[in-house]
Parts: C-alpha cells; structure tokens; sequence
C-alpha cells in the first residue's frame, strides 16, 4: 500500500476511510488556510505555486534538494493521487456537500471553462464567500456519479486531491496537459503532487490491437504515455513502470481486454508511486 493508506487508511485505502471525512480535521489551522488559499485566490493560487515551484526545482545545483524539500512538504499541501473511476464513484459517496466547479487548471493553461472539478467539504462556503463570482452547481449525487463516467468515457482520468492529508476535498477529472499537479510531477520531478493509484493495467488474451484501425485506442488516449503496439503480435503492451492505475485504457478499450491489477501484487512495481 502508499504510505498515506499505511497511515491513515484504517483497513482501507487513506481516502475510502470514512475518518478522514470527519469536521474535526477542519480544527487543524494550517488545512484550512489550504482550504481558504484554495477558495479564495482560485486560479492564482494554481498558477503562483506552480511557477514558484517550477522555477525553484530547476536551480541548478540547489534544484535537487528543493524537489527533494518539496516532496517531504507536499503531503502537508494540496496535492491529490490518481484513482479508478470506480474508486471515485465510492468517494462521492463518503463526502458531504458536494459541488461542481469549472476547472481551473484548464482555465489557466487554456481559458477553457469546463465544470468537471468535483468538490466537497466546506468548499462550497468558502467559495461563496471569498469567490461569489465563480459559477458554483449543486447536483444530486448520483449525478454527480454519472458526471463522473461521462469524464471517464471521454478519457479523462480521476484523481483525488487532499488539503492537507489525509483530508480529501476534491475528485477532479483530468488531462495531463493541463493538471498542475501532473506538470509539478513531470517537469519538475516533484512526485508526491501526484501519486500513482493502486492499480495498473494489465493486456489480457482478448485483445486484438484494435484491429482495423491505425492504432489501438488505448496507445493514442493513455495519459501517461505507458501503452504502446505490438505490431508483430498485433496487441497492445502495458509499460506497468510508466502506469498510473487510471483505468482510462480499460474504460476506453472495445474489446474488454484491460484489466486493473493491485500494485501491490507486482513486486517489481509495489513500491513506485
């Protein structure tokens, strides 16, 4: 398991614990001006600590040890791990007032406004209040649910972001090119602003490589670059070091030939996140 479920997970994964739900995590001080740097700045906020941290991991010299600072802090910050849609579908069922928000992370690298930002907790309020211009929509929770699988068949991955761990308050629906926290982990090799989900993909006999077409649709959708074409076996290969466990292969594939697998039962992969 990630070593955020070994510590607040229960006898389960950190953000299926009902616990870290509790109102009582909202006394800690520091998570709620998370919260508020959150609510309030908005797309500032995204695109300050992005450049900030950007621009510091890559000092030379220097540069290694502040991503090294930077990972050990982004626990206590506002960073998220990628999950299944299923597993996202169970969160929506664990968080209270759920709203959707557009996505600032699109709006900042492509001024698409797009409401897929899934929020909970005491959110909402705080964008009432310190955001009242933000476009704010209260769904039913189912669906919100349904919201989530119309992302996930549109090939957009899940992740679930905490305000300060283990504090869940967002399932956001991504793209890599415009996630800030798959930018700080990609450019700038700060890990732990986006985790790796405790699964990965696994090809199973079923598939044919799509054939008939160009290429296999889960080589041309996957986020995270992990799947490639076997054009002698005419199948589509899974690079489980590069997998992030999102399931958009799986969600995407016509044939059901992608299955998800735990991480933990591959020794080779349990311990990359």
């Amino acid at each position: 398991m990630c070593e955020f479920c070994a510590s607040h997970g229960g006898k389960t994964r950190w953000y299926l614990n009902p616990e870290n739900y509790s109102e009582t995590l909202l006394e800690d001080k520091k998570r709620m001006k998370i919260l508020y740097n959150i609510s309030g700045y908005g797309i500032d906020y995204y695109l300050e600590r992005t450049t900030r941290l950007g621009k510091l991991a890559n000092l030379p010299v220097v540069g290694g040890v502040f991503r090294k600072i930077a990972n050990w802090m982004s626990p206590g910050m506002h960073s998220g791990q990628v999950v299944t849609t299923e597993e996202a579908i169970k969160v929506l069922e664990l968080a209270d007032n759920v709203c959707i928000l557009e996505c600032m992370c699109r709006r900042l690298v492509h001024a698409e406004k797009k409401a897929v930002c899934i929020n909970f907790g005491p959110i909402k309020e705080l964008f009432e209040m310190l955001k009242p211009s933000e476009r704010i929509e209260v769904r039913p929770i189912d669906e919100v649910q349904e919201l989530v699988r119309e992302c996930a068949s549109q090939g957009l991955y899940h992740e679930v972001l905490w305000a300060k761990i283990p504090y869940p308050v967002v399932i956001c629906n991504c793209q890599v090119e415009y996630c800030c926290a798959a930018k700080l982990r990609f450019l700038y090799n700060i890990q732990k602003s986006l985790v790796k989900g405790h699964f990965v993909s696994s090809v199973t006999k079923k598939c044919d490589g799509c054939e008939g077409e160009s290429s296999p649709i889960c080589v041309e959708k996957c986020p995270f670059k992990a799947m490639t074409y076997n054009a002698e076996e005419k199948r589509a290969i899974v690079n489980q070091q590069l997998c992030f466990g999102c399931g958009v292969c799986k969600n995407l594939c016509p044939k059901d030939a992608i299955a998800l697998i735990p991480r933990e039962s591959i020794p080779a992969i349990k311990h990359l996140w």
